[in-house]
């Protein structure tokens, strides 16, 4: 029951982050309008969410009580206190997460050995699909924890790590564009300019010039400095920020994929 309510909450309060970072996203992508036209709005949505935030913690941490590594409890308290800015709990719980879904899905392709062997090999699609929807399942939820961690990495100016959970996104599923365009400015803060281009010119590559006109312009405006970057001595880490940052995406919702 109280993960039920707990999920309640966080359900709802991952609806007012969305809009809060589809709000954040018009801010920085709309030359017409001055922030008064949005930062309003945003402080009541912050407002909201962190109300929600703060009666789903206890209840998660409840949960952790009482089932000691339970995934949903772990999971959520990451995602929650990095919403909530508080990182170091955040950062912990979703490590202790990340390595949970590991040993699980490293069990699931146990289980799934085992019974082809037990059955010489005879597993019929569907049983295999339930494994591997299982496999699948907590990859994606991995991925995602990813993506958030690499995005408080980065306003932590923590770029070598930023670049880590990136370069995980990308073990995990290499079609996932964000990664791709915020490794290559994590790697450009580092003045690693060579291969932050080459993530850029994949990202270009995978990205749809309809869907992705905007950040494609932001990405090309960085290609053109990243590339120039090893002829200039001393050159200072490039600013984060060009290329239309913070919608890394959310734990358990859908990636942002720009």
């Amino acid at each position: 029951m109280q993960t039920d309510l707990a999920l309640v909450y966080l359900e709802l309060a991952d609806l007012y982050d969305r809009d809060i970072r589809d709000l954040q996203y018009s801010m920085g992508h709309d030359p017409t309008a001055g922030e008064r036209k949005y930062s309003g709005t945003v402080e009541i949505q912050i407002s909201k969410r962190n109300e929600l935030l703060h009666k789903a913690i206890p209840l998660f941490q409840e949960v952790l009580v009482a089932s000691p590594g339970n995934p949903y409890a772990l999971a959520s308290l990451g995602k929650a206190n990095l919403q909530l800015g508080n990182d170091d709990l955040g950062i912990d719980f979703s490590k202790q997460y990340l390595e949970l879904s590991k040993r699980s899905q490293h069990q699931w392709k146990q289980q799934l050995d085992m019974y082809a062997e037990a059955v010489e090999g005879r597993v019929t699609t569907q049983q295999r699909n339930f494994y591997m929807s299982k496999i699948q399942g907590a990859r994606e939820k991995e991925k995602k924890m990813h993506l958030m961690l690499g995005s408080v990495y980065m306003r932590r100016n923590e770029f070598g790590k930023a670049a880590n959970e990136y370069s995980d996104v990308i073990k995990i599923d290499q079609a996932v564009p964000a990664a791709y365009l915020e490794r290559a400015q994590s790697l450009a803060a580092l003045q690693q300019y060579n291969q932050a281009v080459n993530d850029l010119e994949e990202y270009l590559k995978i990205t749809d010039p309809a869907l992705h006109r905007s950040q494609r312009m932001k990405a090309v405006e960085l290609l053109d400095r990243y590339q120039g970057a090893p002829s200039r001595r001393g050159a200072a880490p490039v600013p984060r920020g060009a290329a239309g940052r913070g919608r890394p995406g959310d734990a358990f919702g859908t990636p942002d994929g720009r």
